[in-house]
């Protein structure tokens, strides 16, 4: 069984380097974590950890329902 995050963001610099690491540390088997950028303008990649399991996403703000398909369908 293959275990995901998904993490949409929009102007969430301030607290996305938090918790990424966060989600990175935790117990548990996972396999990805999916982090879409849904329009945001702080440039919230800049502050990502480096992990090989994280992939990103960006896409036009389309809100929350959208960011979570379109992360659904990297998984």
């Amino acid at each position: 069984m293959s275990v995901s995050w998904l993490i949409p963001v929009r102007n969430a610099r301030p607290w996305l380097a938090e918790c990424l690491t966060s989600v990175i540390h935790t117990c548990g088997p996972w396999d990805q974590i999916v982090v879409v950028n849904d329009g945001s303008i702080d440039d919230p990649k800049a502050v990502c950890p480096k992990d090989s399991r994280l992939t990103w996403l960006d896409q036009p703000p389309l809100g929350i329902s959208q960011a979570l398909e379109a992360g659904r369908r990297q998984c």
